[in-house]
């Protein structure tokens, strides 16, 4: 059993076999915390014997989420689940492909439900903490998350793929994760965290420079960032308050960057 603090969130993973065990324990120790505690949802996850065959883990993050009496669940080549956010317990059967990675998928899935759940939400950024505030930088894959985290050497990253935000003591805070690219292998001071001072829609442009963007395009952008969650029509509506009073309160600018550090400058010259 081990138990992860993400975002002040508690998860605990019970995995079956051990090799699955151990390798989970390994790759989320940064977010270990002793088990002494109630879990906010608890992850029975099980591999199933039998013939596997190779399946592609990036499927169980766009599958189809069904609703049910009491959550959700899916089925894909690689897993079957259910997920019981008010009981706070899911279940995950594992059927082909690489256990461990599929367990993250599924762990990402879990993450972006319970946080929206409790007020917050998991967004796709980079997060990138500089001098006690996040710095929020947003877009799909191939937009620049990783080149800008890259660019940041005098940043503590968060994560150059997902960040987890919750409102607390009327301020919205970023919190690190164990959900990076593959490609990337310096993960120092993931579960780090901070308030946010800004959220920036990255632009590869060969010109450097901001421009603010309306709140309703803002918040547009941020729920079009909010994996799982926007793929739910019965969320939407709530989604699309909370990134209003996300970028309400935070201010949220467009920023156009090439392959150098020069966008802190302009970040810098904005906070200042």
């Amino acid at each position: 059993m081990t138990d992860l603090l993400l975002a002040g969130w508690r998860v605990r993973l019970h995995c079956a076999p051990d090799a699955l065990a151990e390798a989970a324990a390994a790759r989320y120790a940064a977010f270990a915390v002793p088990e002494d505690g109630p879990a906010d949802l608890t992850i029975q996850a099980a591999v199933r014997p039998g013939p596997w065959h190779g399946a592609p883990a990036a499927s169980l993050l766009a599958a189809a989420l069904e609703p049910d009496a009491r959550g959700y669940r899916l089925a894909v080549a690689e897993a079957t689940a259910r997920l019981q956010l008010e009981e706070g317990l899911a279940d995950l059967t594992l059927t082909a492909g690489d256990p461990l990675v599929s367990l993250e998928y599924f762990l990402r899935i879990a993450c972006a439900l319970l946080a929206f759940r409790d007020g917050g939400l998991l967004l796709h950024a980079a997060g990138l903490l500089v001098a006690g505030q996040v710095h929020l930088f947003v877009g799909v894959s191939g937009s620049g998350k990783s080149t800008v985290t890259a660019l940041s050497p005098q940043a503590t990253a968060l994560s150059d793929d997902l960040v987890l935000l919750r409102p607390m003591n009327g301020r919205w805070m970023a919190y690190g994760t164990p959900f990076w690219n593959p490609e990337t292998a310096a993960r120092g001071w993931q579960s780090a965290g901070g308030p946010v001072a800004g959220i920036y829609k990255l632009v590869k442009s060969p010109e450097v420079r901001m421009e603010p963007l309306s709140a309703a395009s803002a918040a547009a952008e941020v729920a079009a960032n909010c994996p799982v969650v926007n793929g739910r029509p019965e969320l939407l509506s709530e989604l699309l308050l909370r990134c209003r009073a996300l970028v309400g309160a935070v201010p949220a600018q467009r920023l156009y960057f090439r392959k150098d550090a020069g966008f802190w400058e302009l970040i810098e010259r904005g906070a200042s």
